[in-house]
């Protein structure tokens, strides 16, 4: 191609990262806190990138090659403890709790992890312990 001028024209190159976002999991719903004793119990809904009919009425299809979640536990704001769950409930242990060093302000964050993109967005819940 041509300018105006006779001389060829240059394209700038351009570099981009892609994400994988349109394949990454979506944040669980309705993730709850919970007292049993001294420990905190935490339960979510996964959700699905696919099958939105919800034919059955039970659930989505999960659309990952298996159930899994990433958890991360953060104490006044200091990330402590990581784990992983393949079931949508997660408890800490009041004795986990105090290893990690207490705390007045208890957060949960809880991502479903795919095995292509790794970790979704997290869904997130605050517990105040008095």
């Amino acid at each position: 191609m041509r300018c105006r001028q006779g001389r060829a024209a240059t394209t700038p190159s351009v570099s981009t990262r892609i994400g994988g976002n349109a394949l990454s999991p979506f944040a669980p719903a309705h993730l709850r806190l919970s007292w049993d004793g001294d420990d905190v119990v935490a339960v979510w809904r996964r959700r699905s990138r696919s099958g939105f009919g919800w034919a059955d009425l039970v659930d989505a299809p999960l659309a990952e090659a298996s159930e899994a979640y990433h958890i991360e536990i953060l104490l006044d704001g200091v990330l402590v403890r990581t784990a992983t769950t393949l079931s949508p409930t997660f408890a800490y242990a009041a004795s986990d709790r105090i290893a990690d060093g207490g705390g007045t302000s208890f957060q949960l964050r809880v991502s479903q992890i795919s095995a292509l993109v790794g970790p979704g967005r997290p869904a997130v819940a605050t517990l105040i312990i008095a």
